[in-house]
Parts: C-alpha cells; sequence; structure tokens
C-alpha cells in the first residue's frame, strides 16, 4: 500500500496512470513491431536451446528454477510465495522486456523457498558424510556452469553469436551511430533530422534539445501511423515522392540511419541508391551509421565540403587493433556495408579477418555465402550456408538461405527440410511459411502446400499491416489458390485468385491465372473479362 501511494508522488502526480492506461492499450501493437514488447516463444524448441550450457537464455534457465520451486512451495504450504513466482513468471510470456522484473523475483523469493526446504531435505538423509559429499557436489555443479557462463561472457563469445549488438563491459552498444551523431553536432548540420524509432530515443538523448525528434518507441505520443510511415520511409528510394513530401512537410534536410549489420542495414535496404540520389548526398559514412544531407541552395557549400564517395570510403573507419570484441565488430560491421554497397571484394577480406577472430559466426558464413551465390561459386556458397547452419543452428536466417538455394536449383526435398527448420525457428513464421508453401507447390505437394498457406496466414498479427504489404498478402491468397486447384476445388481456387488481384490489382500475372481459373470451371465472360484486364496492363 505504501508502495502504491509513492507513485503518486512524481510531477505528473495521479495523471501517470492516465499515461500508464492510454500505453496499455498501445501494447498489442508494440507487441507486434518491437521484438523487446514481443512475447517470449514458450516451445520445445527455445527451451531446449534456452538451456544450452553454453549459450543459455536466462529466461529458459530461471523459469526451470520456477519449476522446481513452486511445487517445493505448496508442498509447504507457502502459497503466497508460488503465486508470486507463478504470477512472475506469466508477465515475460507475454512481453519479453519484463523478464528482468522476472529474474528479480526469481533469484529472491525461489532462493528463499528453495533454502526453506533444505532442513527437510538434510533431514532424509542421515549420514553426515553422505550429505557433505552430496553438497559438495551439488556446488560443484552450480560453480562449473556459472564458471562456464562467466568465461563466455568476459571473453565476449556470447555476445558474437545470434543477434546480439552487446559486448561485455560498460558503456554503449556498438550498434549506435554515435560517431554520425557527433558529427552531426560537430559540422552543425542544419535541422530537422530523420531517424527510425529504433535509434531514435539514443537521437534525442544524444542530439536534443537542440535537434528535435523525429520519433522513438513510444506509441505516444507519435502514434502508429507515424510508425508505418517511417519504415516505409526507410525502404523508398531517396528520389521518391514519398521523401520529397515528408521532407517538405517537417522541413527534414539531414537523415541519419543506423547501417549495423543487425536490426538497422536490413530496414534501410537503399543505402547504395541514396548513395547514388540526386536530392540526399552522403556527408559521413562509417560501418554503423551514415548521415545525408538534402541537396538546396542553403546546403550547396556544405556539401561540397563534406560530401563523401560510397565507393572509396574506408571501411571500417578507423583501423581496428587487436583480437577483441570491438574489432571483431568492426569488421563483421564493415563487410555487411561494404555487401550492401557492392564492394564485395572489400566485403570478402573483412569478413575473413572478422572470422580470423572468432570463426564460429554464423552471421558471417551467412553473408559470404550469398557474396558467393552471387558471384556464381556455388560450391563455395553451398558449404559457407551449411557452415552457418551448423556454427549456429538456432539463427533463422541462415536456415532461409539455405533453403532459398537450393529451391532455386530445383533440390525440393532438401529446401522443404530447410524451410520447415526456418519457421519453427523463427518468432515471425510467415515468411518462411509462405516459402515452405511455394517449395510444396514444386514439389507436388497441394495438401502439405496448403497447410503452409493456412499456417503463414493465422501466424500473422492483429496489425500485419506494419509488417507486411498487400504483395506478400497476395502471394499467400495466390498460393491458396493454386493448392485448391491441384486439389480438384475450383471454387476455392477462383475465391482465393480473386482475392490476390483485389491485393494487386495491378498484376498481370494474377489476371491470367485468374483468367484460366474461369475458363477452366466454364465462366467464358468472366474469363473473357479477366484477360482483357490482364492484357491492359504492363
Amino acid at each position: 500500500m505504501a508502495a502504491g501511494a509513492a507513485t503518486l508522488v512524481n510531477p505528473w502526480g495521479w495523471r501517470i496512470y492516465d499515461v500508464l492506461t492510454r500505453q496499455q492499450a498501445a501494447m498489442a501493437l508494440h507487441s507486434e513491431v518491437i521484438l523487446e514488447w514481443a512475447p517470449i516463444p514458450l516451445d520445445w524448441t527455445h527451451i531446449k536451446s534456452g538451456l544450452s550450457p553454453f549459450a543459455p537464455d536466462m529466461f529458459y534457465v530461471l523459469l526451470a528454477v520456477v519449476a522446481m520451486a513452486v511445487p517445493l512451495a505448496l508442498a509447504h504450504r507457502q502459497i503466497g510465495e508460488a503465486l508470486l513466482i507463478g504470477g512472475a513468471a506469466f508477465f515475460p510470456l507475454k512481453h519479453a522486456r519484463l523478464a528482468a522484473l522476472f529474474g528479480v523475483v526469481v533469484v529472491i523469493v525461489c532462493g528463499a523457498v528453495l533454502a526453506s526446504f533444505l532442513p527437510t531435505l538434510q533431514a532424509k538423509i542421515r549420514g553426515a558424510g553422505v550429505r557433505s559429499l552430496l553438497a559438495v557436489a551439488a556446488s560443484a555443479l552450480l560453480v562449473s556452469v556459472a564458471a562456464t557462463r562467466i568465461r563466455g561472457l568476459v571473453t565476449d563469445r556470447a555476445y558474437r553469436t545470434g543477434g546480439e549488438v552487446v559486448s561485455f563491459g560498460a558503456g554503449l552498444s556498438w550498434w549506435f551511430p554515435e560517431r554520425a551523431a557527433a558529427f552531426v553536432e560537430r559540422e552543425n548540420l542544419p535541422a530537422q533530422i530523420f531517424s527510425g524509432y529504433s535509434e531514435g530515443a539514443y537521437m534525442a538523448f544524444r542530439l536534443g534539445p537542440k535537434y528535435k525528434n523525429y520519433i522513438d518507441g513510444r506509441a505516444i505520443p507519435f502514434g502508429v501511423a507515424l510508425m508505418q510511415n517511417t519504415s516505409r520511409l526507410k525502404s523508398s528510394p531517396p528520389d521518391s515522392p514519398e521523401w520529397k513530401r515528408e521532407a517538405e512537410r517537417y522541413g527534414i534536410h539531414t537523415i541519419v540511419v543506423p547501417i549495423g549489420r543487425f536490426v538497422a542495414l536490413q530496414f534501410f535496404p537503399v543505402l547504395k541508391q541514396f548513395c547514388a540520389s540526386e536530392t540526399w548526398v552522403p556527408v559521413y559514412l562509417d560501418e554503423v551509421g551514415a548521415v545525408f544531407v538534402r541537396r538546396g541552395p542553403e546546403t550547396e557549400a556544405l556539401i561540397a565540403r563534406l560530401k563523401v564517395d560510397c565507393a572509396t570510403v574506408p571501411l571500417p573507419a578507423a583501423a581496428p587493433v587487436g583480437n577483441g570484441s570491438p574489432a571483431f565488430n568492426q569488421w563483421a560491421n564493415a563487410a555487411a556495408v561494404l555487401h550492401a554497397l557492392g564492394r564485395d571484394r572489400e566485403a570478402l577480406a573483412a569478413i575473413r579477418k572478422a572470422l580470423e577472430i572468432f570463426p564460429d559466426n554464423g552471421y558471417l558464413h551467412f553473408t559470404r555465402g550469398h557474396i558467393y551465390e552471387e558471384a556464381g561459386d556455388l560450391a563455395n556458397a553451398e558449404r559457407d550456408f551449411l557452415a552457418a547452419t551448423e556454427v549456429e543452428p538456432n539463427l533463422v536466417a541462415p536456415w532461409s538461405a539455405l533453403a532459398a538455394y537450393y529451391q532455386q536449383r530445383g533440390r525440393l526435398a532438401e529446401a522443404i527440410r530447410a524451410w520447415e527448420k526456418a519457421a519453427e525457428l523463427s518468432r515471425w513464421p510467415w515468411e518462411p511459411l509462405e516459402n515452405l508453401g511455394y517449395a510444396d507447390l514444386m514439389a507436388r505437394r497441394p495438401q502439405e502446400a496448403l497447410a503452409a498457406f493456412d499456417g503463414a496466414a493465422k501466424s500473422l498479427p492483429e496489425h500485419a499491416e506494419l509488417l507486411v504489404d498487400d504483395t506478400f498478402l497476395a502471394n499467400i491468397a495466390h498460393g491458396r489458390a493454386r493448392s485448391w486447384y491441384r486439389l480438384g476445388s475450383l471454387p476455392r481456387a477462383i475465391s482465393y485468385e480473386e482475392d490476390a488481384t483485389r491485393l494487386l490489382p495491378a498484376s498481370a500475372g494474377l489476371w491470367r491465372q485468374l483468367a484460366e481459373l474461369y475458363a477452366a470451371a466454364g465462366r467464358s465472360a468472366d474469363a473473357n473479362r479477366a484477360f482483357a484486364r490482364a492484357s491492359a496492363l504492363p
């Protein structure tokens, strides 16, 4: 009760609860588009990998402790403790961000529950020597597990795998465009600044209040529409009408974007186009951040002085020192950016340098596999894709890359197995399931294809428009149509193909497919109209 009363001693008074209520209303959206607000999956695949002694996920470790402590608490009639720790486990299963609060409760309360059980256990073991031996063995086991984990953290091994963007020790993560922000401040670049919601809070902290914040991760005050628009802008060509409208509406003259290898570069797939833009000029580029200035009379002098050439700018921007985590991340991020810019020879050299520091990084093998595949070196491409799945079997991207590689070469059985693995591992499985459906169609397995397409549709969240576009939804509808056609149900096939044409009315291919279905059903007039529509489209 005292804690509840204390919450009112804040600058907003009781109104803080009004804001919390409004924020809670936005949580469904946040859970779908922001990973830390997404639920932690509770399935055997993630539990098994989470309990690995070499790269454990601490949530699953603590959940195992809860599984032991709750029955013990109930056996000792510690009903309050059982309810508290059981209830605490519910929240991270809904939002991953609350795993820290869960950890606090587990360590304190489960520790007390387990300690209260020790006298009962000791009483059941009569021999003092046996009790001592068991105590030493249990302690040794705990110490060895802790030592293994500590070694993985201190040596940064735990942070060089998966999608980690942090490393051991204090200070900012390498992910933030810190040097790009310092460049904006040092060169006094013109406002306003555009940045996305992932880095928005950092930009406000680093450059505010001089530079205003375009957006950050809060639903309040920015709202859903701006989050959607930000995602669209970051994947739109620089000279597009969308960028022109937004720049003129808000007076945007500078763009700052993170371009690190995780949760950054893939959301800015137009880096190379921005480097060649007539409207936006690159004035700063390193392996984790880029800055572009809008061309205009007021910025011509500044552009003439600061413009950089993306084809020749050194990456990494500063020569890495030593063989530690900073050097590894510099080389790994440089490799991703160089590949995005088409500088593949330099990207391969950067990957080689990074793998010399840490050879068991799946992402680097995955990137090098793509480079080899694009160059036509198929043997090395397959070798690297397989290596990526072997050294980091729980990463989705290498399995998807391997599946696509097999599918493009007609190795359908292997492609299907890889797509199934990617869908099993993914927290957002609709894309691998869609691809699995088309692989099954190619393998003449319409029943399995239909199950995959249905699974993809069911796995989409409520606010699917934030994560997929109409093209994806049309592909699902078209896949369902082809599956039902092969299963002998023309009415259902026609219904789904009609859905596909409604989603993508400018697709001549979809109208042609629909026309053929109409013709097969004997609907000649509808078939002629659909053929005419297809012929009228480019």
